[in-house]
């Protein structure tokens, strides 16, 4: 059921989604990655979102700092059925700077976004062309951990800033997505993450925002691909 409510002051306030995740992150040389990912997104508990496949390849510059690039595939849905297909380049570059307690990151991803729109009966009607620019701060913070236990949990917060300067006018230029939540780490091979994602995003219509409540399980594994 779709939530479209308006308020006084502006607010759409969308129907709760659910996304799941999947990361992989392997290792083929020394300073070397590969980057898989895939998502699937829900609509209320039932009705397909968006999918999504993404591969990228990332090299550290220095244990701290990787450059990244790849391409995702995405399909987004309307009761079931496609209404847009995207191919998106990206290039990212991340940092992470280690504390006396946690660990505070940077990522800054931009990415180029070939739309392609659909009518309902599944015909292309028309396609663009936007580019879009993702800075991000994050924070994980050790809530448990022993030196003689594989597992440790941690809190993280993290705030992503999406924006699109290609947009019709400024309110439609800007998204904001403020994401907090426990993480369950298994050695250095496995984390799960159950996340609390509030997203706001700005519209073509003045004074207009969409609010949209995400609950986001994550999980990353990371392999060696080397040859020993």
């Amino acid at each position: 059921m779709q939530g479209n409510a308006q308020t006084s002051i502006g607010w759409h306030r969308n129907e709760g989604q659910q996304w799941l995740q999947l990361y992989g992150q392997g290792q083929i040389a020394d300073r070397w990655w590969v980057l898989p990912d895939a998502s699937y997104r829900w609509r209320g508990g039932r009705e397909k979102s968006k999918t999504l496949l993404r591969l990228g390849i990332g090299y550290d510059i220095q244990p701290k700092l990787r450059l990244t690039a790849g391409v995702g595939y995405f399909e987004s849905f309307q009761t079931d059925l496609k209404v847009q297909s995207e191919w998106r380049p990206y290039q990212e570059v991340t940092y992470k700077s280690p504390r006396k307690k946690g660990t505070l990151g940077f990522r800054l991803r931009v990415e180029e976004r070939f739309n392609r729109y659909y009518e309902e009966e599944g015909a292309s009607t028309q396609h663009d062309f936007q580019v879009r620019i993702r800075p991000r701060v994050s924070y994980a913070l050790p809530v448990w951990k022993k030196e003689d236990s594989l597992y440790s949990l941690y809190f993280t917060v993290a705030d992503e800033l999406f924006i699109n300067p290609n947009k019709l006018n400024y309110m439609s230029t800007l998204q904001n997505r403020f994401m907090l939540g426990p993480e369950l780490r298994m050695g250095n091979e496995l984390k799960l993450n159950m996340t609390y994602n509030a997203q706001v995003a700005g519209t073509t219509m003045d004074a207009e925002y969409r609010y949209t409540n995400v609950l986001w399980l994550r999980a990353t594994y990371r392999f060696d691909l080397r040859k020993k």
